[in-house]
Parts: structure tokens; C-alpha cells; sequence
């Protein structure tokens, strides 16, 4: 049994790290948790009466801010969410560069199956 080889690996062009993609973590995570804080909160408002619903939202101090601003938490989440994928979509389309232009082919240039133009 021979020893393992070791495959020594060029480093190759460094790729700019993308800055949005933090940002897209970070906005993902706080859009699920005010969606999923709302449903638990309209869900407990559906399940109890009017008056116990009042209560045990008011005991839990999460469900009171989701009480007084869950929609507006929820939009403006999603719109930096929105926000942050246009630009994460911008910066990779930027990074790619323009078309390849010999990629190409001019219409006066297409050959037929024989390989003259």
C-alpha cells in the first residue's frame, strides 16, 4: 500500500468576497422570525378569547411588540430583504463582466455543415 499523495493546489485569482451575502443571512433570519412571531401571535389571538388573548400576549413582551408593530416589522423586513437580493444580484451581474464578445457569431460569419462560410 503506497503512501498517499499529496496534490498541491495553486492558489488561483482571489474572487472578492460578496458583501451582501451577510446581509441576506442576517435579513433572512430576522424576516422568518417576525413571520413565524406573527403567526404564533394571530394564532393565540384566533385560539383565546378576546380578553385572554389581551392577557397572555401582554405577560410576554415579544408578542406585545409584534402586538403594536408585527406589520410593520414584517414590511419592512421584506423589503430589506427585497433590497439586499437586488443588490446581491447587481454585485454578482457587475462581477461577471460584459459578454465574451467572441462569443458571438455575426450572422455574416455562421458556417454550413461543411465548415465554409
Amino acid at each position: 500500500m503506497g503512501s498517499p499523495t499529496r496534490i498541491d493546489r495553486a492558489p488561483g485569482p482571489r474572487r472578492d468576497r460578496n458583501p451582501f451575502h451577510p446581509i441576506l443571512l442576517a435579513a433572512g433570519v430576522a424576516f422568518v422570525m417576525a413571520a413565524c412571531s406573527y403567526s404564533v401571535l394571530y394564532i393565540k389571538q384566533l385560539s383565546a378569547g378576546a380578553e385572554a388573548s389581551a392577557i397572555a400576549i401582554e405577560q410576554h413582551p415579544w408578542l406585545a411588540l409584534f402586538d403594536r408593530h408585527g406589520e410593520m416589522l414584517l414590511v419592512a423586513t421584506l423589503a430589506i430583504l427585497a433590497v439586499a437580493v437586488l443588490a446581491d444580484f447587481l454585485w454578482e451581474h457587475g462581477r461577471s463582466g460584459s459578454v465574451n464578445p467572441q462569443a458571438v457569431i455575426e450572422p455574416d460569419q455562421i458556417q454550413d455543415d461543411s465548415g465554409e462560410p
